[in-house]
């Protein structure tokens, strides 16, 4: 049976035969052609019976134009010879006869798939892992093209296929042409490519031709809009876009997405550029950059450029900073004291107590972040003993040390800092990256290890003031706290803070060693008060007023712990208790009614875990094996799955149960109550059982 299209001027239906090609479905329709999925019903070059191929016909009233036909010949021509992986092939242009009307067609490879535009309106944004492998992909199909002399022009979501074999394809290549021919495809110089995505030389900007580097403009955009979910520039007026495109700076990524890490934010915001000569030499750079990560030469040569080493310093501490820290002014006060005894060379330590919630790591993260807007020298070194009992006696500080001395070139940094015992440099270097060591053991006994680490720590603070923050010290095994309190004992006199956080369950034997020293601080960390409880609740909810109302019952629930506080709010606006606005304010859908907390963080969060689908479970459980941070692409690796179905349903979990969050090219759980309910869930089913 067959159904008129009314998106087509020639009424074309389902059944139509064009040449050698039986149309079936429309598939869309836009300003210059509309697709459809066809069936190949006579054997050709580069095509077999029964394949199913994409049909563009042209928009009747588009031949009129003398210049549009040889544009379109251009594009076969290039689809043609151009035949890449990532890049959807471009078969033939043909010409029918339907209804006494001459029609003009182009036929593609059809890819079943979704576009970035799909994917994106269904996860909101991308974790940056997914925007990584997306970029790269896209990345080696420009590469490809403009090696072949070909300028894109018009990338975009909506050009961009991930098929169902997850290959990412780069199409429509219809306003693509020749980078090094004379001729122009517009002798009217009408604006070829999408306003939203086009760079500013494509307005004429800087004169000269139009080359590469739009395309990797566009390319920037793109992975700025996957990373946030807001395009840079948008407006409903094209006018204000053209003009920000000439002028505007955009905000970096961080500000709408405060997990994009370093390196991600830098790479788009280089091919932001508004002057080409500053984005990249070329598409094969950016892959490379793309490929390799922070590992990769782009990254390093940005790092001796922009910053020096000593931006290794600034690791991502894995912490939710959906609002400002509040009611820890007094704490921050007495860090910044102890922060100005360093500087002049007294080395101080800090242990950070309280319970589980309480907000210790974000302390330490926000006082860090606080020195570095100061503009003040610092290296910063972090490292977090996992829970389940696996952990390592020196395996924060080894991860700390090892992360920020760089893991390729480990043994020429020791040997900077260990000038007097360079012999003990490559069984330090294996200690470090937990790889069997070289030689005999008895060269790293337990007191050698420690003053290897001290000496390293000194060398370091000779040159800048230094920081250590040492997470979840109550997880650490003996020798780990043995590590903790050597280095404390010979920091003195050393322009090093050494901060750790605990819960209150640490020995009180290994307390009561620390208290001895005289450079000692202890910040026990208290619930909430009243006021700040108001002013986080204010800022979470962008409503005074729906704070006001929520506020008493809140408290009274959380007892001031801002743990609870924001599981409280995320099961109200599971429960469709509260919605955020368009304005990005909450709102009541009406009554409230009660509002209930489990006893325990634990159970909430079991509580949580347990709704998980029996899939997401495992895929969890491999994660939480790998630590309270993980590279989601081990755990594809491990699962036996591809890496976009796995970072893909990981972005789903986040969004809909919030128990792991995108941190850079990695993730890590909300919390590490999280990870220990994951760690350990399958035991209390078994108990439940």
């Amino acid at each position: 049976m067959q159904f008129a299209s009314r998106s087509d001027s020639l009424f074309l239906m389902e059944g139509v035969r064009l040449g050698s090609y039986r149309l079936l479905s429309e598939l869309g329709s836009g300003g210059t052609a509309t697709v459809w999925l066809a069936e190949v019903e006579e054997a050709g070059p580069g095509r077999a019976m029964g394949d199913r191929v994409a049909v563009k016909i042209i928009h009747p009233h588009l031949l009129a134009s003398g210049e549009f036909l040889p544009r379109i010949r251009k594009e076969v021509e290039i689809g043609r010879a151009l035949r890449h992986e990532n890049i959807v092939r471009t078969l033939e242009l043909g010409t029918g006869i339907y209804r006494d009307r001459e029609v003009r067609y182009l036929v593609m490879e059809y890819v079943e798939g979704e576009t970035l535009r799909e994917m994106l309106e269904e996860l909101g944004w991308f974790p940056e892992g997914l925007c990584r492998h997306v970029g790269r992909e896209i990345a080696r199909a420009l590469s490809a093209m403009h090696s072949a002399g070909i300028v894109h022009r018009d990338l975009k979501p909506e050009n961009v296929l991930i098929s169902r074999d997850e290959v990412v394809k780069v199409m429509d290549l219809g306003f693509a042409r020749i980078a090094d021919e004379a001729i122009r495809l517009s002798t009217t110089g009408q604006f070829v490519g999408s306003v939203l995505y086009a760079s500013p030389e494509q307005f004429g900007r800087g004169g000269g031709d139009v080359d590469g580097r739009a395309d990797l403009y566009a390319l920037g955009l793109v992975l700025y809009e996957l990373a946030t979910g807001r395009h840079p520039f948008f407006d409903e007026d094209l006018r204000v876009v053209i003009q920000r495109q000439l002028t505007a700076e955009p905000r970096p990524p961080s500000a709408r997405n405060s997990q994009v890490s370093p390196f991600f934010e830098d790479l788009v915001l280089t091919l932001l550029r508004k002057d080409r000569e500053e984005r990249a030499e070329s598409a094969a750079e950016i892959l490379e950059a793309l490929e390799h990560g922070e590992e990769s030469d782009w990254w390093r040569r940005r790092w001796g450029v922009r910053r020096g080493r000593r931006e290794r310093s600034l690791p991502r501490v894995p912490v939710p900073r959906d609002t400002a820290l509040h009611g820890r002014e007094r704490e921050l006060a007495v860090l910044d004291r102890e922060w100005a005894a360093v500087r002049g060379g007294r080395g101080r330590v800090v242990l950070i107590e309280g319970e589980a919630g309480i907000g210790k790591t974000r302390l330490a993260d926000e006082f860090a972040a606080r020195v570095l807007r100061r503009g003040e020298e610092m290296d910063f070194l972090y490292g977090a003993y996992p829970p389940g009992g696996a952990a390592t006696a020196a395996g924060a500080f080894s991860s700390a040390f090892r992360r920020h001395l760089g893991e390729e070139d480990l043994e020429e940094s020791l040997a900077e800092h260990l000038q007097v015992t360079r012999g003990l440099v490559p069984a330090f270097a294996a200690f470090l990256r937990g790889h069997p060591v070289p030689g005999t053991e008895e060269s790293l006994d337990r007191q050698s290890i420690q003053t290897l680490f001290l000496k390293v720590a000194r060398s370091l603070a000779a040159r800048r003031p230094l920081l250590i923050v040492i997470d979840d010290l109550h997880f650490a095994p003996e020798e780990g706290l043995g590590l903790f309190a050597a280095l404390s004992h010979g920091l003195s006199g050393h322009r090093i803070l050494l901060v750790g956080t605990a819960r209150p369950a640490l020995e009180e034997g290994w307390i009561h060693q620390l208290e001895r020293l005289v450079h000692l601080r202890r910040l026990v960390l208290d619930r909430l008060g009243p006021r700040d409880l108001q002013h986080l609740l204010e800022e979470l909810l962008a409503s005074e007023r729906l704070a006001r109302e929520l506020g008493p019952r809140v408290a009274v629930q959380s007892d001031g712990n801002p743990f609870f506080v924001f599981e409280i709010l995320r099961s109200l606006q599971e429960r469709g208790r509260i919605e955020r606005r368009d304005d990005g304010s909450f709102a009541a859908t009406g009554e409230i009614g009660e509002i209930g907390i489990p006893p325990s963080v634990e159970e909430l969060v079991k509580a949580r875990v347990s709704v998980l689908e029996p899939e997401d479970r495992d895929l969890l459980d491999i994660a939480a094996c790998c630590g309270l941070e993980f590279d989601p692409l081990l755990v594809a690796e491990a699962l036996g799955r591809g890496r976009i179905p796995v970072l893909k349903r990981l972005s789903q979990i986040e969004r809909a149960h919030r128990l792991i969050r995108p941190s850079g090219r990695t993730y890590v759980f909300d919390h590490q109550q999280v990870r220990e309910a994951v760690f350990t869930h399958q035991d209390w089913q078994e108990l439940e059982r």
